[in-house]
């Protein structure tokens, strides 16, 4: 183990864009000080390095494979980056609790239909269906409540729940994010930076937060 001081000491800032694009050892370590020592921005900068470190040459990865976090990084392909124009689309979420609220505003934001589907709503959610900005079907997930649905987001604190929805979606080529499981997810929603009409979207494939 090599301490993560000692690593971040040896690669400050602003040496670390040349250690990261090098593809050596180095690299690798930055990487991992980054991760460990809990930087967002760090560690996105160390990711998206890396990457391209790994696509421009081959490494020694038997060590970057024993860690289980970076396993699951190196085997799974890159996504494809994509920014969707959801205006009046259809958008189906599944739960009616915190987490929906913050996918259903995110939706309505960027100008999509929402129709939520939940046993209960959360008094946001159901304020919302009260002014008619969002449609509400009660109840556990039914088939149905995916017809005409563009895209689908499952927000639920039940796994199986989340994976019925997944399944149901996919047999029906709708790309369905579960929150909080790459997994069941064939989509990612990244971290968004906006600086007036730029959007820098930032993914981890689900990785990392």
């Amino acid at each position: 183990q090599v301490a993560v001081a000692s690593i971040v000491e040896e690669f400050p800032a602003d040496t670390a864009a040349a250690a990261l694009a090098s593809g050596t050892r180095d690299a690798e370590l930055w990487y991992l000080a980054a991760a460990e020592a809990g930087s967002r921005d760090q560690f996105e900068l160390a990711e998206a390095r890396m990457r391209t470190a790994w696509s421009l040459r081959p490494l020694p990865r038997d060590e970057i494979l024993a860690e289980p976090g970076l396993a699951a990084l190196v085997a799974r392909p890159a996504l494809f980056p994509l920014f969707a124009d959801l205006r009046q689309r259809l958008v189906l979420v599944v739960g009616g609790g915190e987490v929906a609220v913050r996918k259903v505003a995110a939706l309505q934001a960027a100008g999509a239909r929402v129709r939520v589907g939940a046993p209960a709503l959360h008094p946001h959610l159901l304020a919302s269906f009260e002014r008619a900005e969002i449609e509400f079907l009660p109840g556990r997930f039914q088939e149905h409540w995916l017809d005409d649905a563009w895209l689908v987001v499952a927000a639920t604190d039940d796994r199986a729940v989340n994976q019925a929805v997944a399944d149901a979606a996919e047999a029906r080529r709708l790309f369905v994010n579960v929150v909080d499981d790459a997994d069941l997810s064939s989509y990612q929603v990244p971290s968004v930076v906006r600086r007036g009409p730029l959007q820098i979207a930032i993914s981890s494939a689900g990785a990392a937060p």
